[in-house]
């Protein structure tokens, strides 16, 4: 299921999301984990996501986007507040400020 925002966003010619290398060669990073942070960072628009959201457009369970986000939180990749997340694009991550 895909909201009527990322269609949006797909004819308006958002189809790309620019990913970090760090995260793309980081080993520790799942392949589920990669995605939502593409995911997340094609999305975002530099504002703060609700889980339901994401999950709901991703067409993933909430337990799994949970999941995926606790881990990129853990490496640096995203911050999370209050059922909310925003991924740090490239040097942004936590740690490389």
């Amino acid at each position: 299921m895909t909201s009527n925002r990322a269609k949006e966003l797909v004819e308006w010619g958002w189809t790309l999301a620019q990913v970090p290398m760090s995260a793309v060669l980081d080993e520790r990073v799942s392949d589920a984990e990669l995605r939502v942070l593409t995911y997340l960072l094609w999305r975002q628009e530099g504002e703060w996501m609700s889980i339901v959201d994401i999950a709901d457009e991703m067409g993933k369970p909430i337990l799994s986007i949970e999941s995926c986000l606790d881990a990129l939180k853990e490496r640096g990749y995203v911050s999370r507040s209050l059922g909310t997340v925003i991924a740090y694009p490239k040097a942004e991550r936590l740690g490389e400020r």
